[in-house]
């Protein structure tokens, strides 16, 4: 323990008193040596006629523990929290021969981590049962057989193996968007497809999110949506397993209603979000143990998920409602960072849902929050956002920022060609909206617009809510 820490544990435990204190006597004794002696400790226990000997070790491991705890800031929240405590817990007790204590702490731990299928943690536990077994005069009481170990270290590490395969194929996934890399990429998921019934309960929600966004970057849409909605099914058929995957469950409920509206399934989306809504009063034991201030981008993305509903329904009386909604929202939890993707996607949404029901000043007030954002340039959505703004201008016939910004956005592209060959689109399709073209010839190129868009960046991004407004207006 580091002086601060040592300090905090005598100042938090100064309320014990008498036979109470047997523990910080123990504490203080062995704070004084510089090397550990266990022939030193025990005649510390004869000296002090302490009778409860692993009693009192027992209660000054776990309030040591406790100050570190306390101290790091870390809450012993969720199935990994809990493990790796009693992991620790049996370190020490191996440390001072208390193998009975430690072997117990190893088996707490792993029927946690077999419930909740912690792979890295149970090598950890099988590893530290196998050195309690091997270690001199050490008997602890319902220990296993070597072999059952032996065995039971092998199938993790098995498991262990192929989740390693799922995460690297994710990190590829992530990372390639070419051709050629997708298709690598399948290739390796396909060879994994066979062994899926292996597979650990978080590796197989690993793979079917993998399946998910390669499915998304292939255009596969359908395949896509099927994907996620295996991830759906098994968190619903192993309720057990929320309270410790509760974003990977709302993750897998958000992405399946978007890829649900996305397909055109608009009125089976409505019900999965009718759902949704609803998670948190189905699994409430499950929510009611997580931190609030984890839950805000539950909140943030159901605000998104309402808003996409209702333009693709084309239900723009709905959207006055959700914008005071989300109003109230940014109050109570106000935009940072942490969730500048989900936040950044539902302003865009609100702005154009205002530009549709032609609340011009609401339009304008969502797009000031997003310009101050300060690296709103580098965004994903900053050429989607110059669109929204050039299209808000030509409804509310606004010439001269109209054309401002065309000619802006041209000069900038001409000198700085973009990698985002859906910026140029933009730009001859505003000028074919000033030039008041043929109807035909324009929706062509809003047409190759949205496929070129599609399949430059392999992801349904803001620019394809668009589409049916466009056609309207031409």
């Amino acid at each position: 323990m580091s002086p601060t820490e040592k300090r905090h544990f005598k100042l938090y435990n100064q309320i014990y008193k008498g036979k109470g204190k047997d523990f910080i006597k123990l504490f203080d004794f062995l704070n004084k040596m510089t090397v550990y002696d266990s022939k030193r400790v025990e005649s510390f226990f004869t000296k002090e006629k302490i009778t409860r000997r692993n009693i009192v070790i027992s209660y000054l491991l776990d309030k040591t523990l406790e100050t570190i705890d306390a101290l790091s800031g870390d809450n012993l929240y969720g199935s990994e929290e809990s493990v790796m405590l009693s992991i620790r817990k049996h370190m020490v007790y191996h440390r001072f021969e208390l193998y009975d204590w430690a072997y117990k702490e190893l088996q707490k731990a792993e029927e946690i981590a077999l419930k909740h299928d912690l792979l890295g943690e149970l090598l950890d536990i099988y590893k530290g049962m196998l050195r309690v077994i091997m270690a001199p005069n050490s008997n602890p009481e319902g220990i296993e057989e070597f072999s059952v170990l032996v065995k039971k270290r092998e199938t993790v590490a098995e498991k262990w193996m192929l989740n390693e395969k799922i995460d690297v194929i994710w990190l590829k996934i992530l990372r390639g968007n070419s051709e050629e890399s997708i298709k690598e990429i399948r290739t390796a998921l396909n060879e994994c497809t066979d062994q899926y019934n292996k597979l650990a309960f978080t590796t197989k929600l690993n793979f079917n999110l993998c399946d998910f966004v390669l499915n998304i970057k292939q255009l596969k849409l359908k395949k896509a949506n099927t994907a996620i909605e295996k991830n759906v099914h098994l968190l619903e058929n192993n309720p057990m397993h929320i309270e410790f995957q509760w974003d990977a469950y709302l993750s897998a409920w958000y992405n399946l209603i978007r890829s649900s509206a996305l397909i055109g399934r608009i009125e089976k989306g409505c019900d999965f979000f009718s759902q949704y809504q609803l998670l948190p009063k189905k699994h409430k034991e499950a929510f009611d143990k997580i931190p609030d201030f984890l839950l805000i981008s539950h909140y943030y993305r159901e605000c998104l998920l309402h808003t996409e509903l209702v333009i693709a329904a084309e239900k723009y009386n709905e959207i006055t409602a959700i914008d005071k909604k989300v109003q109230t929202l940014i109050n109570k939890h106000p935009l940072t960072p942490t969730w500048v993707t989900i936040t950044n996607d539902l302003l865009m949404r609100l702005a154009y849902g205002s530009i549709l029901i032609k609340k011009y000043a609401r339009a304008h007030h969502w797009i000031n929050i997003l310009e101050a954002e300060p690296n709103i340039k580098n965004a994903r959505i900053y050429t989607d956002l110059e669109l929204l703004k050039l299209i808000l201008y030509h409804e509310e016939k606004t010439v001269t920022l109209l054309t401002s910004l065309t000619r802006s956005l041209n000069r900038k592209w001409n000198l700085e060609p973009p990698e985002n060959l859906n910026a140029m689109l933009i730009i001859k399709l505003m000028k074919q909206l000033q030039a008041k073209r043929k109807q035909k010839p324009l929706v062509e190129i809003w047409e190759n617009a949205c496929q070129k868009a599609l399949k430059m960046r392999g992801k349904y991004y803001f620019i394809l809510d668009f589409s049916h407004w466009l056609r309207q207006k031409i």
